[in-house]
């Protein structure tokens, strides 16, 4: 898919070429802002955008004009070519500029070609300011009168530019005046000092994706203000060095709905730009610098400055930052303050402080961003619901305050399809209290938006599966589009990612093919969460015994396969009843029959599980430190799972040389009398699981679990971070871990499965 804008002018003919080091490369800042009626300038942070385009040639014409042939990079990183004509004054007579054409990736598309421009659109910001491949070049090249230019030479352009692309316009009209300040050298090379002020009207138009409804959704923003700036211009390049600029306008935003709905809202611009010009060696340079920010590179996170005060349990800090939550008009010193509370505070009292804080002071726009994001992971209760149901009950709300609509309308839903009141008992653990859940479920009943109703809808089906399912499906076989996820989630798909099977609930006593295509359509089996809560929700709606079927169809098989199927059915569902035919899986010299037998160990454990007895503990911790911390011989077969010799091991992360280890800090929450008392006389520093090491101390932590054990298994972790010192933001952490599952024989314990993972 190519895109492009061409202003055709006569044929050129092309005299000598400028003498330039090219390439050169205008390396672009900005920080970008559009404030809707509701938000505020003092709660709004600025986006950031880093953009950069390359000068490869430039050549005058025979005839006066001059020819610049640049690239500039995309959102997706592939370059986008542009053939910019200019007459002697530097006005664009023509604009060649187009997106690469979007990189089609092998295996499902994920997202289609209006999503991929999209992103290259908007650099992956939703709704922020549209970059149409022409615009980016709009204040690239100077407009200057012939001749030398002297302090106080002044001279006026009119502005009249426009970029379009598919659903996407932009404009920007006006007059700019500007004046000669003086001139400078720098190195060697005499400067001009220009300072121009613009007074403009910008206005675009773009299609804005709203995947909660099948119809189209236009944004139109217009607004007036002025664009100041300075910039060092070069006469023999006829380019600028610097430029900077400020661009403050005020207007108004249109929501245009496919069904007639239109919403306006007063809107805001604000932009800070800087452009500079660089060769080569600046570029090295400039690479050089974020080479070495991103050498010290933390994975582990670790608390800094406010932060580690708050984690360690500084109250006086805490209240500092909420006051500056109350009372600091500048938004990156307030988005500071509540991430560091919001990352690092030990309590919840504190969190329900920052956000009263927030909502005292008029930043009603962070909180309600948590609440969407509370739907999707965390819990909504009802005065959450309370504040949200005003921005959902009417879109136009939502888009004054300049929130994300699909997340306001997704985010219930996917909540309830996460994990269905009906198949837990135990309010404490749905996605909202009861009372929120109902408050979202009686708006099925009222006259609001109808992607509203849809949430109260999906909420009834959560609660009540039997009453509400096909009321559901009558919706989605009408063509709502909204209840996708519900209706496949009623039909029992459980493979519901790209290259799943996306096949529904097997019938009644199927076959071991069946489930095994209900499970992936790939691979033979495959268990996971999401394949828990369908069946559970399956059974709460049908009443089907699920687990009755597959030990009928297990009884029955003939052959290993389909034993494999039903018992990791069996399995998943936590419905593994006999140890012993366990033990047998393990011990069987099929192949198959041991994946079983693994498969089964775990799942015994994917509950709560009791304590070994402390005996057991003590030997099983034991052994595994002196494996960790001496390299003792591991349980054969867990060679690749176990930590060894940890304190040492730090170039197992580290690119050469790696840094010097710290000492060993040994975390003892979980670890018996008699293990602390043992390693204690070797010296091990000893910390409590919450502890916060400073950032200014290099440690190597680690932390073996207590030992859990369900009859003749046992199931225990291990994990090792190392910590090195971080010196203003930089420094080099990382983590890593196993769990370890063990079963009793004669000859003691031996290593039936286990997992590790790296940071």
């Amino acid at each position: 898919m190519t895109h492009a804008l061409v202003v055709c002018v006569g044929a050129l003919a092309i005299a000598p070429a400028v003498s330039a080091q090219l390439p050169l490369t205008f390396y672009r800042t900005d920080g970008v802002r559009w404030l809707n009626g509701r938000q505020q300038a003092a709660f709004t942070v600025m986006e950031s955008h880093q953009r950069s385009i390359t000068l490869t040639r430039m050549a005058d014409t025979t005839d006066g004009h001059r020819i610049y042939d640049l690239t500039f990079t995309q959102h997706i990183g592939q370059p986008g070519p542009a053939h910019v004509i200019t007459d002697g004054r530097g006005r664009v007579l023509e604009i060649q500029a187009q997106f690469h054409e979007l990189r089609k990736l092998p295996g499902p598309q994920l997202v289609g070609p209006k999503q991929q421009l999209a992103w290259e659109v908007f650099d992956n910001i939703s709704e922020g300011e549209p970059f149409l491949p022409q615009t980016l070049f709009w204040d690239v090249i100077p407009t200057v009168p012939s001749g030398r230019l002297r302090k106080g030479a002044r001279w006026i352009d009119t502005l009249n530019l426009a970029a379009t692309l598919e659903g996407y316009r932009q404009t920007l009209t006006g007059i700019r005046t500007s004046v000669v300040v003086g001139d400078t050298v720098v190195a060697g090379t005499r400067l001009v000092i220009i300072r121009d002020a613009a007074t403009v009207t910008y206005a675009e138009q773009f299609p804005s994706g709203e995947r909660s409804i099948d119809t189209t959704v236009t944004v139109e923003r217009s607004a007036q203000g002025t664009i100041a700036g300075r910039y060092l211009y070069d006469p023999a390049l006829k380019l600028f060095r610097v430029r900077t600029d400020t661009t403050h306008l005020t207007g108004d935003a249109r929501l245009e709905y496919g069904d007639g709905r239109t919403f306006h809202t007063p809107a805001t611009f604000d932009r800070h730009s800087r452009v500079e010009l660089m060769d080569s060696a600046a570029r090295a340079a400039l690479a050089h610098r974020r080479d070495s920010i991103a050498a010290g590179f933390s994975i582990v996170m670790r608390p800094e400055g406010d932060a580690e005060r708050i984690a360690n349990g500084d109250t006086t800090i805490v209240a500092a930052l909420l006051d500056t939550l109350a009372r600091s008009r500048n938004p990156e010193a307030r988005t500071r303050a509540s991430r560091a509370i919001a990352l690092w505070a030990r309590d919840s009292a504190t969190r329900r402080r920052v956000r009263a804080a927030r909502l005292a002071a008029g930043d009603t726009v962070s909180v309600l961003k948590e609440i969407i994001e509370a739907w999707w992971q965390g819990r909504v209760d009802s005065s959450d619901a309370a504040l949200e149901l005003p921005m959902v009950i009417d879109p136009g709300v939502a888009f004054a305050f300049g929130l994300d609509r699909d997340g306001l309308y997704d985010g219930p839903a996917a909540g309830f399809l996460e994990d269905p009141p009906a198949i837990d008992r135990d309010t404490a653990g749905w996605h909202c209290s009861p009372a929120a859940c109902r408050l979202i479920a009686a708006q099925w009943a009222q006259p609001v938006d109808q992607r509203l109703r849809n949430d109260g809808l999906i909420a009834r089906m959560a609660m009540e599966p039997r009453v509400w399912s096909d009321t559901v499906l009558a919706r989605w076989q009408g063509g709502d589009h909204f209840f996708d996820g519900a209706a496949s989630f009623i039909r029992g798909v459980a493979a519901d990612w790209p290259a799943g099977s996306h096949a529904p609930l097997p019938v009644p006593d199927a076959d071991w093919h069946a489930w095994s295509n209900w499970m992936d359509g790939k691979r033979l089996t495959r268990f996971d969460e999401r394949h828990r809560t369908v069946l559970q929700f399956a059974q709460a709606r049908t009443g089907r015994d699920f687990a009755g079927e597959w030990r009928r169809q297990m009884g029955q098989a003939s052959g290993d396969t389909a034993r494999l199927v039903f018992g990791t059915l069996l399995s998943g569902m936590r419905a593994t009843e006999d140890t012993t035919a366990i033990i047998a899986n393990l011990q069987s010299t099929s192949p198959l029959r041991q994946q079983l037998g693994q498969d089964e160990v775990i799942a015994l454990f994917s509950g709560p599980s009791p304590l070994a007895s402390l005996a057991i503990q003590t030997a099983i911790q034991d052994t595994v430190l002196a494996i960790a911390i001496d390299g003792a011989p591991p349980w054969v077969g867990s060679e690749q799972v176990m930590p060894q010799h940890v304190v040492e091991n730090v170039d197992r992360a580290y690119a050469a040389p790696p840094p010097q280890p710290g000492p060993l800090m040994l975390v003892g929450d979980s670890l018996t009398p008699s293990v602390r008392d043992r390693w204690g006389k070797r010296g091990v520093r000893f910390v409590s699981s919450n502890v916060h090491v400073p950032s200014g101390e290099s440690v190597v932590q680690l932390h073996v679990s207590a030992v859990h054990a369900v009859g003749p298994f046992l199931r225990v972790t291990v994990a090792q971070s190392h910590l090195t010192a971080r010196l203003h933001g930089r420094g080099e952490s990382w983590a890593g871990g196993a769990t370890v599952y063990l079963m009793r024989s004669g000859a003691g314990w031996v290593f039936v499965g286990g997992s590790h993972w790296i940071t």
